[in-house]
């Protein structure tokens, strides 16, 4: 795929993709999005563009990406910022894992104890949020 090129893919919801252009032996400052099929905006979803992802400052692009809407998508390639140059060229892989399940202390009634009652010395407790979801009857944010 080139600088200015597209491909459209369809996504399902409960998906994480990964498009990486990080396998690309060349270097430039590559740039990849979701966007709309009609590639006049950002995909609705979790992580819609990237630039230097593959961990290099000006290098290439890494994008995880979590649609909120199974359908039709656009994955775009630019040489950043937004440029078009045929000339750059790279390999361009993608994958798709399931979306793993929440933690097991999702739920408040499933929380994690943490002493009762209230210790009074202070024990890290390593944890995570990361797929957590939203719980019945409490507000977000």
């Amino acid at each position: 795929m080139c600088a200015g090129q597209y491909i459209t893919m369809y996504m399902c919801v409960g998906n994480i993709y990964t498009v990486s252009m990080c396998s690309t032996g060349a270097a430039w400052d590559s740039y990849l999005a979701i966007t709309t099929t009609a590639g006049t905006g950002l995909a609705s979803g979790t992580g819609t563009s990237d630039d230097d992802g593959c961990g290099t400052a000006g290098g290439h692009a890494v994008l995880n990406y979590v649609p909120t809407v199974t359908g039709a998508y656009r994955i775009r390639l630019w040489q950043d910022p937004c440029t078009v140059n045929a000339l750059l060229c790279g390999t361009v892989q993608i994958a798709c894992n399931p979306v793993p399940p929440p933690p097991l202390n999702d739920e408040p009634q499933n929380a994690t104890n943490l002493g009762s009652p209230a210790p009074t010395t202070c024990t890290m407790v390593s944890g995570t949020v990361a797929w957590a979801t939203q719980s019945a009857g409490t507000p977000s944010g």
